[in-house]
């Protein structure tokens, strides 16, 4: 079985990725399409500008930070 097959057949049944999966899963990118009001854009572009990040690396660290910061009920 292909690595692919493994990281859609685990979200299926939700079973826990091994580490093979886990790296092909990290490689793969999707667009994420959505609006936000014009001084949200603002704001993340002056601090990605002031940090030397791409928007890509301030979203996916915000999104990290609240993740660990919002538990969620599983």
């Amino acid at each position: 079985m292909g690595r692919l097959s493994k990281v859609f057949d685990s979200a299926k049944d939700n079973t826990p990725l091994d580490d093979e999966s886990k790296k092909a899963r990290s490689n793969e990118f999707v667009n994420i399409n959505f609006k936000v009001d014009i001084e949200t854009k603002r704001k993340i572009r002056e601090y990605a500008a002031k940090h030397d990040k791409s928007l890509k690396e301030v979203f996916e660290a915000a999104i990290d930070f609240y993740i660990e910061n919002h538990p969620g009920k599983d």
